[in-house]
């Protein structure tokens, strides 16, 4: 029902915290495709000795490092569930995280479905910082909005459309439409990529 994309490059210290956050989730109907992007370090060793307690977790990897876009890219082709999830190896989530995103792109028939986030700025191994952000109601879509307009708008006003790791995504929509996170970019990537998939979206945008 629902897959899980975790670029992973030498991030073997800090990888196994988010792994374990999705494997205590409240939903556990998923798959976790982690792909290693050919590490220099202990994430190989640390993803397959994980996937080898859980069935849900796939260990991916990539016989060159080409970064995070493409990373996900593979991710994308062997994602089988039916919603797409990104996270990043350095993220965290609450519990009820995934089950929020999942009964409300269920209940809502929504094309996307977008979270706030909390900012936690981290030195020397010691919170330094917690900023919770991008969490106002934003403004509904004017009557007879075009979506591209009312998009334009929101990026205009709010933050939160940039990430692609607080959202959930139809997987229909992205490949049915071959979208594809775009390698070599070394800023905006994620902005990019939801570009694309808004100009796909017929309107059914929610948010949690």
């Amino acid at each position: 029902q629902l897959s899980i994309i975790i670029p992973a490059y030498n991030c073997g210290k800090s990888i196994s915290k988010i792994i374990k956050s999705i494997l205590k989730q409240s939903f556990s109907d998923f798959e976790l495709i982690i792909i290693d992007d050919k590490s220099t370090d202990s994430t190989a060793k640390v993803i397959d000795k994980l996937a080898q307690t859980d069935s849900r977790i796939v260990a991916i990897h990539q016989s060159n490092n080409t970064g995070a876009a493409s990373a996900r890219n593979t991710g994308i082709a062997k994602a089988r569930g039916k919603y797409l999830l990104f996270f990043d190896a350095d993220d965290d989530i609450k519990t009820s995280t995934i089950t929020e995103f999942v009964s409300t792109i269920e209940q809502t028939k929504a094309e996307l479905v977008v979270s706030g986030m909390t900012i936690n700025t981290i030195h020397r191994h010691k919170l330094v910082s917690s900023v919770d952000v991008c969490t106002n109601q934003l403004p509904y879509r004017k009557s007879k909005e075009q979506f591209r307009l009312y998009i334009l708008r929101l990026i205009g006003l709010d933050g939160r459309l940039y990430q692609v790791w607080n959202k959930i995504y139809l997987t229909s929509i992205i490949n049915n439409n071959g979208l594809k996170f775009q390698p070599g970019v070394n800023f905006g990537e994620d902005l990019l990529f939801n570009l694309d998939y808004f100009a796909h979206m017929t309107g059914r945008l929610s948010f949690i």
